[in-house]
């Protein structure tokens, strides 16, 4: 396999600012389409896993009015804690969300907003259940959904969170998503929490390494790492750092031109 995928953002894109409200909460910069770059456009991440509960068409005109690039979803919200899905599917989740999402699809692709979708997230405990046929047919679908608004606008990963689960299943799932998903791919990076620039799953293609710094010492690094390395503070300290250190985080980010993904926070760009 070649080692990367087509990349879906410029190595040198800018990874803009989070606002001050929580997931789910309306942004707090109101953003000018004039204001808005003309080139790449700052990454947005928000809701995770509680989307299904959002309005997806105020939520993309929230992203697009915030000059937003990227969307990041867990495709099953937490499976084994998140309500409906629980009554409904106590083991599985593979169809309770469908519909929302394809709404989420839609709506992000007619505001030329990319999305991110995680097909499971292995910290929880639901996914661990499937069989890897199901899975394969999870992908399968995701994929149809996908191409009904256009790859363009959406990107997958292997699934979040790898290390969390033993490596030989883990694996197995993220060569389901390789053999099934024709676009945009994000792979763990080898390193977990310190950025390797080598993926946790070796002789996998990648549009993006994804990093998750538990440390400010691991995430300065990450940032400073060569290739297409996608830092995202999801890990202890790092997971909601307060205003002025967003702030001289994303300065940072903006002055080497990498990657810079905040997790959980709706995201603007101040101009």
């Amino acid at each position: 396999m070649k080692p990367w995928r087509t990349l879906w953002l410029v190595p040198c894109a800018l990874f803009a600012l989070a606002c001050n409200k929580p997931q789910g909460g309306p942004a707090a910069v109101t953003v000018t389409e004039e204001k808005c770059p003309a080139g790449p456009r700052p990454i947005s991440v928000s809701l995770v896993n509680s989307w299904p509960l959002h309005d997806p068409e105020q939520y993309a005109t929230d992203q697009e009015r915030d000059c937003a690039s990227l969307v990041y979803y867990e495709m099953l919200p937490w499976t084994d804690r998140s309500g409906p899905c629980d009554k409904d599917h106590p083991s599985l989740c593979t169809n309770a969300y469908r519909a929302e999402r394809q709404q989420h699809l839609r709506a992000m692709s007619a505001h030329k907003v990319k999305s991110l979708w995680s097909p499971e997230n292995l910290n929880a405990e639901g996914p661990k259940r499937w069989t890897d046929d199901q899975f394969r047919q999870h992908i399968r679908d995701f994929r149809a959904d996908a191409e009904a608004v256009g790859l363009e606008w959406v990107a997958l990963s292997t699934g979040g969170e790898p290390w969390a689960w033993d490596y030989k299943h883990a694996e197995t799932r993220a060569k389901i998503v390789d053999e099934e998903w024709p676009g945009e791919l994000v792979v763990p990076d080898a390193g977990r929490n310190e950025a390797t620039g080598t993926p946790y799953f070796p002789g996998f293609s990648y549009s993006w390494l994804e990093v998750h710094p538990c440390s400010f010492p691991q995430l300065e690094r990450s940032l400073r790492t060569l290739g297409p390395i996608l830092t995202v503070t999801d890990c202890g300290p790092v997971l909601v750092p307060g205003e002025p250190v967003k702030t001289d985080l994303t300065a940072e980010a903006a002055r080497l031109n990498v990657p810079l993904l905040f997790y959980g926070f709706t995201m603007g760009f101040d101009g």
